[in-house]
């Protein structure tokens, strides 16, 4: 789900962020939350713009009726001087809540 996430990403500003994303269990954002920033505001408007783009997302199995969260983290190439890459770590919980409206806090 972080590739699918970083392949639509077109990075403005520069940065880190981490964002909670709300999977539905059908594909869609329940819920999109930036969970901790940098503060460039371009930078976290780019990410959440690259996390809708990318929808539909995989959907897990078992999931049905249940949002799925998943953090995923992004990193501007001036914060890392090598390309920007999906972080390797990536967690997810399964959870019951869901909230229908997408945009940051």
């Amino acid at each position: 789900m972080s590739k699918k996430a970083h392949e639509t990403w077109k990075v403005a500003g520069s940065g880190k962020a981490e964002v909670l994303i709300g999977i539905k269990y059908d594909g869609r954002i329940a819920h999109l939350v930036i969970s901790s920033t940098t503060g460039d505001e371009s930078f976290e408007k780019s990410v959440l713009t690259a996390c809708v783009a990318a929808e539909p997302y995989p959907v897990a199995s078992g999931s049905a009726g249940k949002t799925t969260e998943v953090k995923v983290q992004f990193e501007s190439e001036s914060d890392t001087n090598t390309e920007s890459q999906p972080s390797p770590e990536v967690q997810s919980q399964s959870s019951l809540e869901v909230d229908s409206k997408v945009g940051s806090p």
